[in-house]
């Protein structure tokens, strides 16, 4: 989705983002001197306004992931308007984690690369707050309670 809006000519044209650097370049090989400068930095602020105006696009956590110490297999997929990660395999049940445990996360874009929201564990009946940072070959979650005050990050690798 490309960002739009008036230029300053009398027709008011609607024009792209592109198409504004197109114009800007083209103008800047046309001014000398003060007025060059002035155009540059036109420009630039109108390109940089458009392009931060954009919605910014979101990571998909999406895929089978174990978690750092071994002791989970859990499938990260939509759910409804949400996402869901769902326990595939546990090792280790002692803590009271199980195959089928889900936990439902509502969440929105942070960064290029991090969503955060909200994770609702319906079997202990909690809401945490939540960060889930993509990274090209790893996963990170941060869980928090009570404010913030009570946070565990997980790593995670993408299942083979």
């Amino acid at each position: 989705m490309l960002s739009t809006f008036s230029t300053t000519a009398p027709s008011r044209r609607i024009i792209s983002v592109n198409q504004l650097a197109g114009l800007c370049v083209l103008q800047k090989s046309k001014e000398d001197g003060p007025m060059r400068i002035a155009v540059l930095i036109a420009c630039t602020a109108a390109i940089s306004n458009a392009a931060a105006s954009q919605p910014q696009q979101a990571v998909d956590p999406s895929g089978i992931w174990l978690r750092d110490d071994g002791n989970a297999r859990v499938r990260i997929a939509p759910c409804g308007t949400n996402i869901c990660a769902t326990n595939l395999w546990i090792g280790d049940t002692s803590k009271g984690e199980e195959a089928g445990d889900r936990l439902v996360m509502s969440l929105q874009p942070k960064s290029p690369d991090t969503l955060a929201g909200t994770a609702y564990d319906a079997k202990r009946d909690r809401t945490y707050s939540i960060t889930v940072q993509v990274l090209e070959k790893s996963l990170v979650t941060r869980g928090c309670i009570l404010g913030g005050l009570l946070c565990k990050n997980v790593h995670w690798q993408p299942a083979q």
